[in-house]
């Protein structure tokens, strides 16, 4: 992490109490299973995976979804790009050459597929927020908020939804 951001650290017994704060680091319990996992404490989200997500409503829909990556999957290679504010995301299709793209179990991609429809149909209000947390590195739970994302980035084609990436902006 570059030295200018400074660290704030929300220790596990604080997530439920906690706001998100840009940068922040999150700290995952003691316990070496899921139990110690901050995201579920710190905006209800599941406790596994890359797309972990909230839905309301009848018919239950997405309404915030947390993209996580730990942002060193060398054949998946999520980035971030500080300077442009720019999330690139390869979803939950981690088997190349696995049928649909968007058909796995987690359903993810779906998430990120119907997002980018929704917002070149003009359906903005079905769009979930999206939220992006990557690891830190070290052992155990811990994640680092990076920011607030909408699906898009100006300058680049409506097509960027139907490829095997998703960019994001962040805010």
């Amino acid at each position: 992490m570059p030295d200018y951001i400074r660290q704030h650290t929300v220790p596990f017994e604080d997530l439920r109490e906690s706001d998100l704060l840009l940068d922040a680091k999150y700290e995952g319990g003691k316990v070496p299973n899921l139990s110690s996992e901050p995201l579920s404490k710190l905006i209800g989200v599941g406790t596994m995976g890359g797309f972990r997500y909230l839905k309301r409503g009848k018919p239950a829909k997405v309404v915030l979804c947390a993209l996580v990556s730990s942002l060193d999957e060398p054949d998946w290679p999520d980035s971030l790009d500080l300077e442009r504010g720019i999330f690139t995301y390869y979803g939950d299709n981690r088997t190349a050459g696995k049928g649909d793209l968007h058909d796995t179990k987690p359903g993810g991609n779906r998430i990120l597929r119907d997002a980018f429809n929704n917002l070149h149909t003009g359906v903005r209000d079905d769009i979930p927020v999206f939220l992006i947390f990557t690891k830190g590195g070290e052992p155990g739970y811990n994640y680092y908020f990076r920011g607030l994302a909408i699906p898009g980035v100006n300058g680049l084609g409506s097509n960027r939804s139907e490829e095997h990436t998703s960019e994001l902006q962040s805010l």
